[in-house]
């Protein structure tokens, strides 16, 4: 991806990622019983989903990757991104160490969202990557 695709990438996860969040927290707010989100309770999401999104840069590369870089940088990406929202959470008072359920509940928050914007970009590329190859059909068959 070269630095305008990721650019883009990375604005447009961002609100995917701090509406996902926003979501997330709201129903970890409804199983533990605590039902109402504070003002900064929501700018800590809003700072966590700027930082999960800049992590894009992980996908930076001059050259396009094969398969198994991507699927590497993945990994590498899901564990950051997994690393900043578990201190958010726990310095933000959201999750103890005497509570794992609560921290397996929020690995499986992110996993979930992680999941669910993956899936977006990868249907938002494959429309992408369709319509240019539908125009290029077309303007071939247009020159012959």
């Amino acid at each position: 991806m070269d630095i305008k695709e990721i650019t883009d990438a990375m604005l447009h996860n961002f609100f995917l990622i701090f509406g996902g969040s926003v979501i997330a927290m709201y129903l970890h707010h409804l199983i533990f019983g605590d039902y109402y989100m504070r003002t900064h309770d929501i700018a800590a999401l809003f700072i966590a989903a700027a930082l999960c999104s800049l992590t894009q840069f992980i996908f930076y590369a001059k050259r396009p990757l094969n398969k198994k870089l991507v699927i590497i940088r993945q990994i590498i990406h899901l564990a950051i991104v997994l690393a900043i929202v578990l201190c958010t959470a726990y310095f933000m008072g959201w999750i103890g160490r005497e509570k794992p359920v609560q921290i397996l509940l929020f690995i499986g928050y992110v996993v979930v969202v992680y999941v669910f914007i993956t899936a977006v970009s990868i249907r938002k590329s494959k429309k992408l990557a369709d319509a240019l190859n539908r125009k290029l059909k077309e303007r071939f068959r247009a020159d012959s």
